[in-house]
């Protein structure tokens, strides 16, 4: 965990400086899960329009900072973009980092691919960005600050909390009762669908060779069907 809260709070800090906690921000941490288990993690961070305005400061500024933070980091091999997004009327801006290794990692077994998230060490290191900026824990909740967990699991997922939508989990920070240390994601380690279609066509094969032989049964044994066929 030492090495992604490195990344959240250097990607974090540079909302931080150009928001100081004015407004609204949301940020989101992603995980992409493999079949093997090797998971890939990304960080969202978003401030709205009217907060960006506020502070005179344009989308592209934002990930110019970003990326400069990384300039100098040998071991960043993630990529900065920009981000945009609606949310009911209010527009929000501010950028994605993506393809960073994540020290989480899923573990495959029983049939099963499962990812154990850390919540509250997640949210830990979220309140240690804040805390160089004389933050409490207390003013984060005050302020319209929001931030949700977003897992893609290989296959058809399940969860102890959060909404799931096929493979993907959406998971509202502040919807997990409090003092929950970890959040358990999970999959089939294979996909029911290719057996299933297996199955159909094994059953389509037998149904034809059934019918085949009953055909020719039928001719050999029943004079009517003779002159029928």
């Amino acid at each position: 965990m030492k090495e992604f809260k490195r990344h959240l709070i250097k990607a974090l800090t540079v909302l931080l400086v150009a928001a100081a906690l004015t407004g609204c921000m949301k940020v989101r941490i992603t995980y992409d899960v493999e079949k093997s288990g090797k998971t890939t993690a990304g960080m969202t961070f978003l401030m709205s329009k009217g907060m960006m305005d506020m502070m005179q400061v344009e989308p592209d500024e934002l990930v110019k900072q970003v990326e400069d933070s990384y300039k100098d980091d040998e071991t960043f091999k993630g990529k900065v973009t920009a981000a945009k997004e609606k949310v009911g009327d209010e527009e929000y801006y501010g950028y994605t980092v993506t393809g960073l290794d994540s020290e989480l990692q899923a573990k495959v077994e029983d049939g099963l691919i499962v990812l154990e998230i850390p919540v509250a060490d997640l949210i830990a290191a979220t309140v240690e960005s804040f805390s160089d900026f004389d933050q409490s824990l207390e003013n984060i909740s005050l302020s319209d600050f929001e931030m949700e967990i977003v897992v893609n699991m290989p296959n058809k997922a399940t969860c102890n909390y959060g909404v799931v939508d096929g493979k993907k989990v959406t998971i509202n920070v502040a919807d997990i009762p409090q003092g929950t240390k970890t959040v358990v994601v999970s999959c089939p380690k294979g996909s029911i669908l290719p057996w299933l279609i297996v199955g159909i066509l094994a059953l389509v094969v037998l149904a034809a060779f059934v019918l085949s032989y009953l055909v020719d049964w039928a001719l050999k044994k029943i004079p009517f069907f003779r002159g029928v066929l």
